[in-house]
Order: structure tokens, then sequence, then C-alpha cells
């Protein structure tokens, strides 16, 4: 049987007249004073059911078969490589499909978002559509001198800048919308109508 090994408390400092002396806990001792009679039970219980979780398994269901989670990662980390293979082709075939209307893919992008968001400040245009806040704003800049999209101050705020579509930006936008629908149904169209509506369900979950 393996000994408990206690550890030594600190020396304690000299207490002045009448200072009353506080409760001792070593290392021995769990710092649950504070804990009730239910918290202990709980916190029992959750040690009594993660002491024989064997690593590197996990249990989806208590009375079902053991999942080994390696392989999981394995299937999870093909599925994304998968997705990002799909993702990056069809931004290709996108990129190549808005040039002919002047723009890149980065900028069609950010065009897209501030179009939907009426108006952004140029802060979160960077975090909603995961570019460098310095290439947000070149390519800002470029639909700025094309006349697609304006700048204008906030109103609560005159430090915080915001970004809005033109009319002309919208009416692009419209337009490139309406074309990029056919070329999105003609990539998808291996899946079924069934599988189309679960795979937007999932990717708007992630």
């Amino acid at each position: 049987m393996r000994a408990r090994t206690c550890l030594q408390a600190p020396a304690e400092a000299p207490r002045a007249q009448g200072e009353t002396r506080p409760p001792r806990v070593t290392g021995c001792e769990p710092a649950v004073r504070h804990l009730t009679r239910g918290s202990l039970r709980l916190r029992d219980r959750a040690i009594s059911l993660t002491r024989n979780v064997p690593i590197g398994r996990v249990s989806v269901d208590t009375t079902g078969p053991v999942v080994d989670s390696t392989s999981r990662r394995s299937e999870l980390a093909e599925a994304t490589s998968a997705m990002d293979r799909f993702v990056r082709r069809t931004n290709a075939l996108v990129a190549a499909h808005v040039k002919v209307r002047g723009l890149t893919l980065e900028q069609w992008q950010i065009l897209d978002c501030i179009v939907r968001n009426e108006k952004i400040p140029m802060t979160d245009l960077a975090s909603a559509v995961f570019m460098p806040a310095a290439s947000v704003t070149r390519a800002v800049d470029k639909l700025v001198a094309n006349a697609l999209v304006y700048r204008q101050a906030a109103m609560n705020d005159r430090r915080r800048v915001l970004v809005r579509a033109s009319r002309r930006g919208e009416d692009l936008r419209d337009d490139l919308v309406d074309e990029l629908a056919h070329f999105y149904g003609s990539a998808y169209e291996v899946l079924g109508e069934a599988e189309r509506s679960q795979l937007i369900k999932l990717a708007r979950q992630l």
C-alpha cells in the first residue's frame, strides 16, 4: 500500500496577544471546509466517474461501446481537409468570375459583407471577413476609388469610421449574387436536396 505523503505546513509567525489561531490547513487536508455536504457529494461523484476512464478513449454512452477518440480526431481532420480543398477550389472559380467585373476575390467578399450589414465599422469588417486589418484597408481604398463604397464617421463617435455601400456598389453586388447563384448550384449538384439542407444547417453551426 502506497504511503501517503503529507506536505509540511509552513512555520507560523508569532501571534500578537489575544490573536486567535486560524484553522490549520496542511497538504493532507483538502481546503474544502467552506463546501456544503451536497457540494462534497458532487465532488466525490465526479472523482469516482473520472478515476477509471482510460486515457485516450471517450465513452459516449455508458451502456454502449467505447469510441476511440484518436480515430474520431483523424476523421475530423480528414473532413476538415476535404472542406478546405473544396472551398479553395470554389474560391478560385469565384475569383475568376468576379475578376471580369473588376474585383478581386477579397474585394468581392468585403463588398458582399458591407452590403449585407448596410454599414459596418472598419474594425468589425476585418473580423467578419477573416482578413488582416491592413489588407481590408487596402481593399476598401480600392472600392472607394471605384465609387462602390464610402466611409463616414459614426454619429455618436466621430473617431469611429463606418463603411457603407453606394448604390453602384449595391447593384454590382446584387448582380454578382444572381450570377454566382447558378454557379454555386452547379458546385453542389452532387448533393440531394435533403443533403444540401443538412449541409447548410451544419455550416451555420460551425
